[in-house]
C-alpha cells in the first residue's frame, strides 16, 4: 500500500514537471529576492546586474542566466562573425529601435546587455506565451522559428538545453527535464 501511494504520488509529480514544461509554462517563483550563485562564473556585480535587469522586464533570472549561459557560456564576446555583441548575443542591427527606447549605447556593458536581452526576451514569452517558442525565436530570429512551427517543430536542441540547464543549476533538477 505505501509502495502505491509512493508511486502515485511520483507519478503525479512527475507528469505535472513535463505538463509545467510541455505547455512551455515557467514555474512561478516564490521569492522574488536574489541570492548570489557561486557556481555562476559572473561577478557579483554581473550576477545583480542580471537580476535587476530580469526583474525589470518581468523575467525569471534563472532564464535570463541560462540564456547567457547557451548563447556565451558566461563570456562577453562577439559572436556569430562579428554581429553579435556580448553575453546575450543581441545583434545592434535588429535590436536598434529597442537599444534606443532603453537608453542603451554600449551592449559590452553587462548592465545594458542584460537590460536588453531581458527585454527581447520578455517581449516574446509574452507573445508567444511559450517558453519553448519564445527561446526559438531568441535563437533564431521569429521569421526561423515560425517555419520550424509551421512543419511542427515546437522545441529544439537549443530550447530543451537552456531550460534543462536552468533546471538543473536552479531547481536542482526537481521540476523535470524538457522532451
Amino acid at each position: 500500500m505505501k509502495r502505491t501511494k509512493f508511486l502515485v504520488c511520483a507519478v503525479f509529480t512527475i507528469a505535472w514537471a513535463f505538463a509545467l514544461l510541455g505547455a512551455g509554462k515557467l514555474p512561478e517563483r516564490e521569492n522574488t529576492e536574489w541570492r548570489y550563485w557561486a557556481d555562476i562564473p559572473l561577478t557579483y556585480e554581473e550576477q545583480e546586474a542580471l537580476h535587476n535587469a530580469a526583474d525589470e522586464m518581468g523575467i525569471p533570472y534563472e532564464l535570463a542566466a541560462s540564456v547567457i549561459w547557451r548563447e556565451t557560456n558566461f563570456r562577453n564576446i562577439y559572436g556569430d562573425s562579428g554581429k553579435a555583441h556580448g553575453y546575450m548575443q543581441i545583434h545592434p542591427y535588429h535590436h536598434w529601435d529597442r537599444m534606443q527606447e532603453l537608453g542603451v549605447t554600449d551592449l559590452f556593458d553587462p548592465e545594458s546587455n542584460f537590460r536588453v536581452g531581458c527585454h527581447f526576451l520578455a517581449e516574446l514569452l509574452e507573445k508567444y506565451d511559450d517558453t519553448h517558442k519564445a527561446l526559438m525565436a531568441f535563437n533564431m530570429g521569429e521569421a526561423g522559428a515560425a517555419r520550424n512551427w509551421a512543419v511542427g517543430v515546437m522545441s529544439t536542441e537549443y530550447s530543451r538545453s537552456v531550460i534543462n540547464f536552468m533546471n538543473e543549476t536552479f531547481y536542482n533538477g526537481e521540476i523535470g527535464g524538457s522532451k
